[in-house]
Order: structure tokens, then sequence, then C-alpha cells
């Protein structure tokens, strides 16, 4: 047995991967409705940060476009989620959307 195991065993033995807080589950369902189908496919709500939600965007000029659309974004992101987010946007992968 490693010392970590003795320490602290619920580190090393049935850790599970942090769940997704229901604030950022409801932006991701609603997104494409908020943002449309063309802005949804090259962007995705990836994760809260304290109290801003950081939108990940396929490249910089979807990034712009987004932001431009910074005020109506939070209006509708804050009816779905319950509370008021700022918005973060930052340009990385985009996962694929799931196919039916």
């Amino acid at each position: 047995m490693s010392d970590l195991e003795q320490i602290r065993p619920d580190l090393v033995l049935g850790r599970r991967p942090p769940g997704v807080e229901p604030e950022l589950a409801a932006v991701r369902a609603a997104w494409a409705g908020l943002v449309g189908p063309r802005a949804a496919a090259v962007s995705h709500p990836a994760r809260l940060s304290g109290e801003t939600l950081v939108i990940v965007c396929g490249s910089a000029p979807w990034a712009g476009e987004l932001a431009m659309l910074r005020r109506d974004l939070e209006l509708g992101i804050g009816a779905v989620a319950g509370r008021a987010l700022a918005l973060r946007f930052e340009v990385g992968d985009v996962p694929e959307a799931p196919t039916s």
C-alpha cells in the first residue's frame, strides 16, 4: 500500500470525475437556441469559473461575433441558468455535437 493510500484512501480509491454544475448543464442544453445553429456549431459553454461562464469558440472571429452579442447572451443565459453570469470567450477546440 502506498503512502498516499494510507493517508487519504479516498483520493485513490473510488475517485469519480467532478459532476457538471446544474447551471452549466442547463446552458449547454439551451445553447443552440440561445446563439443559433451556426454559432452553436463553432462554440461551446465549457465551464464555470466562479461567477463567469467560459465559452470556447473555434476561432477568434467567432469569439468576436459572440462577444458583440454579450448583453443579449447574458440575459438569455441568466434566464436559463437561474442567475446572472459574466461571459468570457476563449479560442480553443470545440467538441463535436452529438449525432442522433
